[in-house]
């Protein structure tokens, strides 16, 4: 459709936008002015808080659409229609991916812009991922703290696990440098009111949509209840020591995907359909050894930590109390 008022142009013109696109040079150029006070829902990548949006997410989307790497069958809204946009594929076609400088900037660069800040502190909690593990042929493999470490391919941002690698190296390299007591904590799938991926999963059994997994499964993971990572921050803290402590953060259960979407089915109703890919998220199963001998068990069972999540953020469609 075209700009024209149609209902559904209105309804994206209202939420997005302050007015119509500025159209200049013979349409090369739009000029967009985002409406203010549009806000991301507070999810743990803006620290549990409403973040606004900005013009930058806008671009990023659009180089998400551009990255080989990703393979989205989208690509075609934007080919031939971006200035530079063609160059820039075809220049991350050669390698396969995008320039990684700005995810080393942001997570090894940053990390150690912060440590050197903070470099007087009592301790360091350096919030790592399990997606630094080289990814295991056995589905059923519990990921150790000295287990390889390599690219997980994870195909929605397949700069993240080596720039991951790559700020752990930060972390412990300014932990004696700064003789800085420092923890290095791989956190798994996290969830809670504010959200995660099991809650994500959810939003698109909501909408009918089908759960993409990785092929063959099972998907096992290691949720951690938000509670339990609150409760347990403080803990890890008083751990840190110098060369840097490194743990695996996630919860005592060893639960597939598979499982959790059964289940909160089971809870309200909806039943989950599994779409089976053979690149997705790998499992990241971590063995919690290490972080009971640190800071004890849990507290948040998965089942009583999913029931929450779904009693806190969607009650009415909770069928089981």
């Amino acid at each position: 459709m075209t700009c024209d008022g149609t209902p559904i142009d209105c309804m994206n013109r209202i939420a997005l936008s302050i007015d119509m696109p500025e159209i200049s040079d013979n349409g090369a150029t739009y000029l967009c002015r985002i409406r203010k006070g549009i806000y991301f829902a507070p999810d743990p990548a803006f620290r549990g808080k409403h973040r606004e949006l900005v013009a930058a997410d806008y671009a990023y989307s659009l180089k998400r659409l551009l990255d080989p790497a990703l393979k989205s069958p989208w690509t075609w809204l934007v080919d031939g229609k971006l200035v530079g946009g063609d160059e820039l594929r075809a220049g991350a076609a050669k390698s396969g991916r995008l320039d990684y400088d700005t995810a080393l900037r942001t997570n090894a660069e940053g990390t150690g812009l912060l440590m050197s800040h903070c470099r007087n502190a009592k301790a360091f909690l350096h919030m790592s991922t399990c997606s630094v593990y080289k990814p295991n042929p056995d589905p059923f493999h519990l990921y150790r703290e000295t287990d390889a470490l390599g690219d997980n391919e994870s195909p929605f941002s397949p700069t993240y696990s080596i720039s991951k690698i790559a700020a752990e190296g930060v972390a412990r390299a300014c932990a004696r440098a700064f003789d800085l007591p420092t923890t290095i904590a791989r956190m798994e799938v996290s969830y809670g009111a504010n959200g995660g991926w099991p809650a994500y999963m959810f939003d698109g059994m909501r909408a009918g949509q089908p759960v993409p997994l990785q092929a063959p499964g099972p998907n096992l993971h290691g949720p951690i209840h938000e509670d339990d990572i609150c409760e347990q921050a403080g803990a890890l803290l008083e751990a840190a020591s110098t060369p840097a402590v490194v743990v695996n953060w996630a919860g005592d259960d060893t639960v597939s995907a598979e499982d959790w979407c059964t289940y909160m089915g089971e809870l309200t109703g909806i039943t989950p359909e599994f779409a089976y890919q053979d690149r997705w998220i790998t499992n990241s199963a971590p063995d919690p050894t290490r972080r009971q001998e640190l800071v004890g068990p849990c507290r948040v069972n998965w089942r009583d930590g999913f029931r929450r999540m779904l009693a806190e953020r969607y009650p009415d469609l909770l069928l089981i109390a």
